[in-house]
């Protein structure tokens, strides 16, 4: 008897039965035959309807097709839907992430709150202190990329003065680092893991922590997500941090935090600044920065000595002190300010407006859905709600209990309301948040019972605390992965990746694997990026990358994007294929 090994199947003759393993063999009579199948191998042996037709080799699908693994989506933070043919596209509605990030300052911490329910999922430390100035640790601006994981800028009182903090919204995506079986993270509130030094964390979902600064001066103000394309047309996404009074940004890899090497000055000869208080990104790269009476733009495609004052709406730059920057759906920059109120400027980056009489503003915010809100700079227990056309007509809806100052948006329908941050509690320091429902415009307080108190102090939501940075500015974003296992025994070499799909101008679909010997070390490893379509493959060979000994456990991942809204790629299928030393006899 001769025994086969595939991916797919093990075939083992017992008791006129061929047991396969993930395929449904038919029954052999008496007489060997097998029904519907005439073909035998070269032992004599009848041919099962799942066997492969190369001895020593192995091969796997995903997609519809006949005879592939389904592509099990996850249901939260993929970014993707499935077509009516069962092909993976972009779902460019983004209601698969549902996901909003709400900090508490002063304790140096971050919830992960369920959008649709508001109820907290996850309780993390963003770095090692007490959030009492003894660290880097208290979280002071946030970014949130496509798939809802959370990027968060902290700053502290040395030695470390600023960090970048990653941290998972899935926490079925998280790495078991240490092999044990379990993923050890939170899974609501209290449930918080110790963070003893900058290099060591006990919350498996904190992906990445990376320290930046170790002066005053060097304090994280700002952080921002860009997207750009890489070798082969593969997806590169980086992230911006502004450090304050050093007036600069340094650029990180997004995927390991690691920083790039790249960086970017605010302000020089001839050019007024004073530091960095917040920034945006618009779809051509540029990030906006606003700091104490500075407003200014750079171009993260050629960051070097690019920085340039920009024009101020109504009047002389030294009288205005914008506070907030955010680029809406319309990729129209807005700001806010004590001194000048509200202004958006159009995307012809030409046209100023001002919604009249609205000149009391701090936080500002969009909704994504033809409304920006805006916290006051005044104690009152109220945002300002403006409609986002030519009129710029507002009324104020109330925000019970907390006297609102800075605003953010979920993807859910919902404007959080956070307030003054003296964490005193009272009118001018409610600890706990008010989150208004933007079709009804009533507002339910929440976060307000953790040991019979507020569950945040002095919350500072500067950025983005929710995905609708990747949404508005970036473009929709889609991932898929899966682990293919190789051979039951032996070194296994991988060989090609195949990826079925289509991809118009503006849009790819970008390809990478990672290889271990086990699933528990596969968490650890790099991604290596194969190219994407339509620049590259369909075909990838893995060969070269992974060379003929990379490990039994096979991880292939695909990301799918798009320049243009309108426009996605479509995902079809993937198939992989290996090869097993010699079959045993």
């Amino acid at each position: 008897m001769r025994i086969r090994v595939s991916l797919l199947c093990i075939f083992v003759w017992a008791g006129g039965v061929w047991a396969c393993g993930g395929c449904d063999c038919a029954q052999l009579d008496v007489a060997g035959e097998v029904a519907g199948d005439s073909g035998d191998d070269d032992s004599g042996c009848p041919t099962p309807p799942c066997w492969n037709d190369d001895l020593d080799e192995g091969r796997h699908c995903f997609g519809p097709a006949e005879g592939c693994e389904d592509w099990e989506v996850a249901d939260r933070g993929s970014g993707l839907v499935e077509t009516p043919e069962g092909f993976l596209t972009l779902d460019r509605d983004v209601d698969s992430i549902h996901v909003v990030w709400p900090p508490s300052t002063g304790t140096g911490g971050v919830f992960r709150v369920d959008s649709r329910t508001l109820e907290v999922t996850g309780e993390f430390r963003t770095a090692p202190g007490l959030g009492d100035q003894a660290g880097s640790d208290r979280p002071a601006a946030s970014a949130v990329d496509a798939f809802a994981n959370l990027l968060v800028a902290s700053r502290g009182g040395g030695p470390v003065w600023s960090a970048v903090t990653k941290i998972a919204a899935d926490p079925t995506s998280c790495p078991d680092v240490d092999g044990d079986g379990v993923v050890e993270t939170s899974r609501g509130m209290g449930d918080v893991h110790d963070f003893p030094s900058d290099e060591e964390w006990g919350d498996e979902c904190i992906l990445w922590h990376t320290t930046l600064g170790v002066s005053t001066s060097a304090a994280a103000w700002a952080i921002v997500l860009k997207r750009d394309p890489g070798l082969d047309g593969a997806v590169v996404e980086t992230a911006w941090v502004g450090l304050h009074t050093e007036s600069r940004f340094i650029e990180l890899d997004v995927e390991t935090g690691v920083p790039t090497g790249v960086e970017a000055r605010i302000g020089g000869p001839g050019v007024y600044s004073a530091g960095v208080h917040d920034a945006a990104i618009d779809r051509d790269g540029w990030v906006w920065v606003v700091g104490y009476y500075a407003w200014g733009m750079f171009d993260t495609n050629d960051p070097a000595d690019s920085y340039r004052q920009a024009p101020a709406p109504g009047g002389a730059l030294e009288h205005w002190k914008p506070s907030r920057v955010i680029v809406d759906e319309n990729d129209a920059v807005w700001t806010s300010g004590m001194n000048g109120g509200v202004w958006r400027l159009a995307a012809d980056r030409e046209t100023w407006s001002h919604p009249a009489g609205l000149d009391d503003s701090y936080g500002i915010a969009t909704d994504g859905a033809g409304s920006i809100w805006v916290g006051p700079a005044i104690n009152q227990l109220s945002v300002y709600r403006v409609d986002n056309d030519d009129a710029l007509a507002y009324h104020r809806v109330d925000s019970p209990n907390v006297a609102g100052y800075e605003v953010a948006a979920d993807l859910d329908g919902h404007v959080w309301v956070f307030g003054w941050p003296n964490g005193d509690g009272g009118l001018w320091g409610t600890n706990s948040v008010a989150v208004i429902d933007v079709d009804t415009e009533e507002a339910q307080v929440v976060l307000d019972d953790c040991a019979g108190g507020d569950c945040l102090r002095s919350p500072s939501p500067t950025g983005y605390i929710a995905g609708l940075q990747e949404r508005d500015e970036i473009g929709p974003l889609g991932r898929w992965s899966a682990i293919v296992e190789g051979c039951a025994e032996g070194e296994t070499a991988w060989e090609l990746m195949s990826v079925d799909g289509t991809a118009p101008p503006g849009a790819s679909i970008a390809a990478s694997v990672r290889a271990a010997d086990t699933l528990d070390d596969l968490g650890a490893r790099g991604w290596t990026v194969l190219g994407s379509l339509p620049e590259a493959g369909p075909d990838f060979d893995l060969v070269p990358v992974l060379g003929t000994d990379a490990g039994s456990v096979l991880e292939v991942r695909t990301v799918l994007s798009t320049e243009d809204p309108a426009i996605a790629p479509v995902l079809r299928g993937v198939t992989i294929e290996w090869s097993c030393p010699d079959v045993v006899e």
